[in-house]
C-alpha cells in the first residue's frame, strides 16, 4: 500500500492483492483525501468504536459534508489524529483449509455402532458484510494485515460448526457411514447448505465448501462393524433359505418323535414335523440371537449349525441324523448360558428335536 503522498495527502490502497484487512499507518489531517476503489471499503475508527464505513469513492476531510456524519464529526477542535483508517478487501478469496482435530464419533444407523472418522477439506470465503467482519476482528491485532493469522482465526471458529453439522448430517442420512464415505461430494454439497447461514453471520460470504477426504479409522469398533455386517448379511442369508424351503417334504422319519407348535411356548399340539417346523425353528432361533447377546464365537457356532440343517434340507435326500446333530448342538451352546429366559425357552423347543 503506498500510504500518502505527503504533498496532496492522498490516502490510497494501490495494491489489489492486499491483505485482507489492512491498517493505514500513517496520520489523518484535515486535508486528508481518501480514495477507496470499488473492490474494497474503508473503514474509519474513533476509540475503538466505527465512525463510518465508506464505499467506492473520493472522500475529503476538509468538505463539511463528507459525509454530514463525518462532516460532524471532524469539526477543527476534535484532533483527527484520534482516528485510525483500514481497508477491507471485498475481492481477495480468502482460502481456509480445515480438519478434524480429532476423530469424530459417529454412530452407524444400521447397527447403532460409534464409528471414530477424521475428515479434511477447505472452504472459501469472501467478505460479504465489512462492518460485521471488523466488528469481531478489530480486537485481534495481530490479524490485521497477516491473511495467515486471519485463516487460523476462522478455522477456530468455524470447525466446531463443521464438526456438529458432520455428525448430524451423517448420522440423519439412512445410508452407512462406509458408503457415505464414498460421496463426499453431495456431503458437501449438504454442509455448504446448511454452514451458508453461519458464515454470513460473521460478514462472510460462502463461496464453496468441500470435503476432500473422509475416513473411517479401522479401530476395533470398524472390525466389530464389519462382523455385524458380515453377520447380518449370513441371517439375511440363512432365513431367505429357511423360507424358500419346500414346507412339504417330511424329512427321514419322525413318527415317533414328540410334536411342537412353534408359535406357542406350551403347546403339546401335534402339527407334524416337516421342513416348515424345521425352517419355523431355525427362525425363532434368528429372531432371538441378538436378545441373548451371546459371545461372538457362540453365536457364529450357531450360525454355522443353521447353515449345516440349511444345506442338508436343500439336498434330494436330506438325512434326518446331520439334521438332529445340528440341533443338537445349537442346544449345548444354548445350556451353557447361564440365567437366560430366551436361552432356556429355545432349549426346551430344541428338547423335541432328538
Amino acid at each position: 500500500m503506498d500510504n500518502t503522498n505527503l504533498y496532496n495527502q492522498v490516502i490510497q490502497n494501490y495494491n489489489s492483492k492486499a491483505s485482507i484487512i489492512s491498517k493505514y499507518r500513517g496520520t489523518l489531517s484535515d486535508n486528508s483525501i481518501i480514495i477507496v476503489s470499488q473492490n474494497e471499503d474503508a473503514i474509519i475508527v474513533k476509540q475503538k468504536q466505527i465512525q463510518c464505513v465508506l464505499k467506492s469513492g473520493k472522500y475529503c476531510f476538509s468538505e463539511f459534508n463528507f459525509p454530514k456524519v463525518l462532516g460532524e464529526k471532524f469539526q477543527k477542535d476534535v484532533k483527527v489524529d484520534l482516528y485510525e483508517l483500514f481497508f477491507i478487501n471485498k475481492i481477495q478469496k480468502i482460502t481456509v483449509d480445515w480438519g478434524t482435530n480429532h476423530p469424530l464419533q459417529i454412530q452407524e444407523q444400521n447397527t447403532k455402532i460409534f464409528l471414530s472418522v477424521v475428515a479434511y477439506g477447505q472452504f472459501h470465503l469472501f467478505v460479504d458484510d465489512s462492518e460485521i467482519i471488523f466488528n469481531q476482528i478489530y480486537e485481534y491485532p495481530d490479524l490485521i494485515g497477516d491473511d495467515e493469522a486471519l485463516k487460523d482465526y476462522l478455522f477456530n471458529q468455524f470447525i466446531n460448526y463443521i464438526c456438529n453439522l458432520l455428525i448430524n448430517t451423517i448420522t440423519q442420512k439412512q445410508d452407512d457411514i462406509l458408503s457415505i464415505s464414498s460421496d463426499t461430494v453431495n456431503l458437501s454439497k449438504q454442509i455448504e447448505k446448511n454452514i451458508s447461514n453461519v458464515f454470513s453471520q460473521y460478514g462472510f460470504e460462502l463461496d464453496c465448501f468441500t470435503i476432500l477426504n473422509l475416513q473411517v479409522q479401522q479401530n476395533k469398533q470398524f472390525e466389530l462393524l464389519q462382523r455385524t455386517i458380515q453377520k447380518n448379511e449370513q441371517l439375511s442369508k440363512l432365513c431367505q433359505n429357511s423360507c424358500s424351503s419346500p414346507s412339504t417334504i417330511v424329512v427321514g422319519d419322525f413318527s415317533n418323535c414328540d410334536q411342537i407348535q412353534i408359535g406357542s411356548s406350551n403347546s403339546q399340539q401335534s402339527i407334524g414335523l416337516n421342513t416348515e417346523e424345521i425352517n419355523s425353528m431355525i427362525q425363532l432361533i434368528l429372531d432371538n440371537l441378538s436378545i441373548m447377546q451371546l459371545e461372538n464365537f457362540k453365536e457364529d457356532n450357531i450360525l454355522h449349525e443353521i447353515q449345516k440343517i440349511n444345506d442338508e434340507l436343500n439336498k434330494k435326500r436330506p438325512k434326518r441324523e446331520i439334521i438332529l446333530k445340528a440341533f443338537g448342538s445349537i442346544k449345548s451352546i444354548l445350556e451353557g448360558i447361564a440365567g437366560s429366559f430366551v436361552a432356556s425357552s429355545l432349549i426346551s423347543k430344541l428338547e423335541l428335536f432328538k
